[in-house]
């Protein structure tokens, strides 16, 4: 009985609540999922421990964005693979998802910078990318123990115009 007094007594309390509870609930749930998280970690940050330095292994030092990066500003960066050793270009396979043509160029002073990015210059918008590093070698002849698996997500603000009268 005191439960339906008091609902009587502060009925619109009790209703704008309910409806902000329930509004709450339905833009959390309605929101898009970013990216899935990675399901492998294959980027280096630093270089392993057991890399010594006549090991003959290739391996990236870092990476611009990081992997699994949401990039809200703007569609148009390249994705950039810092390796510990100058790399020969000619020696890249790589596939992307979805499929679309990408350039590749090497870059930096000790040409080990790899850069990535649409033949348009363009990454589609709200696109969960996979960019797959199958096969690299340095110009040394050093090799990649492992594949490297890459997502980039794009989703950047609408562009609004302001039209002067």
């Amino acid at each position: 009985m005191q439960i339906a007094a008091f609902i009587k007594k502060y009925k619109g309390i009790v209703i704008a609540g309910t409806v902000i509870i329930v509004a709450a609930i339905i833009v959390t749930l309605g929101r898009p999922a970013g990216p899935p998280p990675s399901e492998l970690s294959p980027v280096i940050k630093n270089p392993p421990t057991d890399v010594t330095p006549d090991d003959t292994t290739l391996y990236v030092v870092s990476v611009t964005p990081p992997d699994n990066y949401r990039n809200n500003l703007d569609n148009t960066s390249p994705i950039m693979f810092i390796f510990n050793k100058a790399i020969d270009i000619n020696t890249l396979a790589l596939s992307v998802t979805p499929n679309i043509e990408l350039s590749t160029e090497v870059a930096g002073e000790g040409k080990n910078e790899l850069v990535i990015r649409p033949k348009n210059y363009v990454w589609g918008t709200s696109i969960l990318y996979q960019i797959t590093l199958l096969n690299l070698s340095a110009v040394d002849g050093s090799k990649m123990k492992d594949k490297i698996v890459y997502r980039y997500f794009t989703s950047p603000p609408p562009i609004i115009y302001d039209v002067p009268e």
